[in-house]
């Protein structure tokens, strides 16, 4: 699920990386706040120009030359993208593979990641607006009783911290043991996140830091689905999706939609199973089609007087800042200007989808971008559409491998203390691989006698030397994020 790319990417702020595609931080990659399609580009830089989509006809025909060359050079498998305009009409452009021979459609249905949060956030907006919940209220108020949630001295995690990433809790639990490395989380059940929180201690006071959170909007989309007494799908179905008509949209496809479901593609174009988010499907489990979506654009546009759209209002208000100021955080939308009008915004990621959603609710216009690859991120398509001053992103450079000494790749051996499992690098008949407990082994390819990158996902690994030529450390970088590891052994 990712959250903000800044130019692009998302979520922005990368997922936190694992060396692998298949990790929980890059499942959930999408919206990461600081992963919105400003991720890659300044402020500054940023020229004031006006919207693409001031004109329906000429937007669309603009969107669906950025659809074909993407898709047709190879930098995503599949499109999907719809705009909403200022006189209420939709248009869709579909471009690509949806798998197995098919072709993407305004049916196809695609997991959208970390857009499931503004779902999430309109459901706690709607509650809010019931009188069954309140902002301020503890999320421990909302849990089976014996469920232990960590709190800071006498300041405890409420229901906003959770929805504006301020609770402390960090992006993903560090309890997840996968049977399928490629899908951490299908497995990953309720008791597996309660357990994780009775033992967690909370790093600083909640509401005091942004962080942005997948296990912590999962967290919200249990409480809810609890005080609620169904399930999360059931109150999403119940409050949202009905009420706006989206009937293509769900967790749990049913077999007569089953034809419909698009097939995701990792960053090396393979296909990757469908996505089981367990425990925290509030951060990221619905799939949906472009038709679905942009109904649910359409409505945050609304300025209409009816419950859902007051909620939706609610959940977009801006509240609090970002770590990248002067970026704002509603009730998890992000918001941020561009030509001197306000965007709303969120993205996704699985490990076979990105997407991303844009309002400018000032200008009544919205965009909703779907792909069915992890190759590259679709933010900076959203924000471009958006705002014709936003540059889109080029085509990403893969380095060139070289060949380094037998005694060069030694001293890159060990074991590396990353956030989570250590990640092990070890000497392999090729070169060097690396490994996480429960995860396949990845391929590093030098580019650099310290530096390396990995073909599975867009990733480098730089190795940094200390004393007498010995490595001491890792940097490992991903979609604009760095995470330093500590050698151990």
């Amino acid at each position: 699920m990712t959250a903000r790319p800044r130019a692009a990417q998302t979520w922005r702020r990368p997922h936190l990386p694992v060396l692998l595609a298949v990790a929980a931080s890059a499942l959930l990659a999408g919206a990461l706040p600081a992963q919105a399609a400003a991720a890659t580009q300044t402020r500054a830089a940023r020229a004031v120009a006006p919207t693409a989509a001031a004109l329906p006809d000429r937007s669309i025909a603009l969107l669906q030359r950025i659809v074909r060359r993407r898709v047709d050079a190879k930098r995503s498998t599949g499109i999907v993208a719809g705009m909403v305009f200022p006189d209420g009409s939709t248009r869709v452009v579909a471009y690509g593979d949806a798998g197995h021979g098919r072709r993407l459609s305004s049916t196809s249905l695609l997991e959208i990641g970390s857009i499931t949060k503004t779902f999430t956030a309109t459901l706690l907006a709607d509650m809010v607006q019931r009188g069954e919940v309140t902002l301020s209220e503890p999320v421990a108020n909302l849990l089976p009783a014996g469920v232990s949630v960590p709190s800071r001295g006498a300041r405890q995690i409420t229901l906003e911290d959770l929805a504006t990433h301020r609770s402390g809790l960090p992006r993903d639990a560090a309890n997840l043991k996968p049977k399928d490395p490629s899908n951490p989380y299908a497995g990953y059940g309720v008791d597996d996140m309660y357990a994780f929180l009775a033992n967690y201690k909370l790093p600083r006071a909640p509401g005091s830091r942004y962080e942005y959170s997948n296990l912590g909007v999962g967290l919200l989309g249990q409480a809810l689905a609890a005080r609620a007494g169904t399930r999360y799908e059931d109150l999403v179905r119940e409050r949202i999706l009905l009420p706006l008509g989206m009937t293509s949209t769900t967790i749990t496809v049913p077999p007569s939609a089953s034809g419909d479901v698009a097939s995701g593609h990792d960053w090396a174009g393979r296909l990757v199973p469908p996505a089981g988010l367990g425990a925290i499907a509030g951060a990221g489990a619905l799939r949906s089609s472009i038709t679905d979506m942009l109904r649910f654009a359409a409505a945050n546009l609304d300025a209409g007087g009816d419950e859902l759209r007051q909620a939706m209002a609610t959940a977009r208000a801006p509240r609090r800042t970002t770590d990248r100021p002067p970026e704002q955080i509603g009730l998890n939308w992000h918001i941020d200007r561009l030509a001197g009008h306000q965007i709303t915004w969120h993205n996704g990621a699985t490990n076979g989808f990105y997407s991303f959603i844009g309002l400018d609710t000032a200008r009544r216009t919205a965009i909703v971008v779907l792909s069915n690859s992890r190759r590259e991120a679709v933010d900076d398509i959203g924000f471009h559409m958006l705002d014709a001053g936003f540059a889109l992103s080029p085509a990403p450079k893969q380095p060139t491998e070289i060949r380094l000494p037998a005694a060069v790749l030694q001293r890159c051996v060990g074991v590396y203390d990353l956030p989570g499992p250590d990640v092990t690098v070890a000497r392999a008949p090729w070169g060097l691989r690396a490994s996480i407990p429960g995860q396949p082994t990845v391929r590093l390819y030098a580019q650099s006698p310290t530096r390396f990158f990995l073909k599975v996902i867009d990733a480098e690994v730089a190795f940094t030397l200390g004393r007498h030529g010995r490595v001491s450390s890792l940097m490992l970088r991903q979609e604009g994020q760095k995470i330093r590891a500590v050698k151990v052994r």
